[in-house]
């Protein structure tokens, strides 16, 4: 089967490319381990294939809302999100010109 003929098929098959079902199933078990453990979190990134807390930080924040289920405490505790919310989102929307900036 070729490469493209299997990304078609997976996808009708479960909705996602291949990659988008992999990022989101990452995060699937990163966050139970989240919940679970009290591993640190450099750890738990690496055993979901994350590589490190700051690229499991952006795929959460990329994910664009805390994962179902997740409590908000045990993010802001674990050092995922900010008291006020994702931890780097801020830094990311702050440096993007505004639409106003760019003349729009």
């Amino acid at each position: 089967m070729s490469p493209r003929t299997f990304a078609r098929r997976f996808k009708a098959e479960y909705g996602a490319t291949p990659a988008a079902w992999l990022a989101r199933q990452r995060i699937i078990h990163a966050q139970r381990m989240l919940e679970r453990t009290d591993l640190p979190l450099d750890h738990i990134a690496d055993e979901c294939g994350f590589g490190s807390a700051a690229v499991l930080r952006q795929n959460f924040a990329s994910a664009r809302a805390h994962p179902d289920g997740l409590s908000r405490a045990v993010l802001v505790r674990r050092g995922v999100v900010g008291a006020c919310g994702l931890i780097g989102a801020a830094t990311a929307s702050a440096t993007r010109p505004s639409a106003r900036a760019r003349g729009g």
